[in-house]
């Protein structure tokens, strides 16, 4: 089995090599200076995928759980984190003053 080498985030060399999962993502760690990392593009990823999911697939929390093998509470953290809640504002009123202008031409 090839072992995939990459950059370190921390020292720029290229001897970081796979170091197992955690949450489902896979780690890296680093051979000169022991640093450990996570590819987080791939979490950007999954995020974008859980949130289409959810918004334009229609499908339930329970739904989306089930497709990845997960729990509802883990499909709502990452659909609260990729997009945080919005703030809504109270409704006000407004007063909207419209100035108009007719001209009439003779015919």
């Amino acid at each position: 089995m090839k072992c995939l080498i990459k950059k370190c985030l921390n020292c720029g060399l290229k001897t970081a090599h796979k170091d197992g999962k955690q949450s489902g993502l896979q780690r890296y760690r680093c051979k000169s200076c022991g640093y450990r990392f996570q590819n987080k593009n791939k979490q950007k990823e999954l995020q974008k995928k859980i949130w289409d999911l959810y918004v334009n697939g229609k499908q339930t929390y329970k739904q989306i759980a089930k497709k990845h093998g997960k729990s509802a509470k883990w499909v709502q953290k990452i659909i609260d984190d990729y997009f945080p809640p919005l703030i809504f504002v109270e409704p006000q009123k407004i007063y909207l003053v419209i100035d108009t202008f007719y001209i009439s031409f003779p015919k």
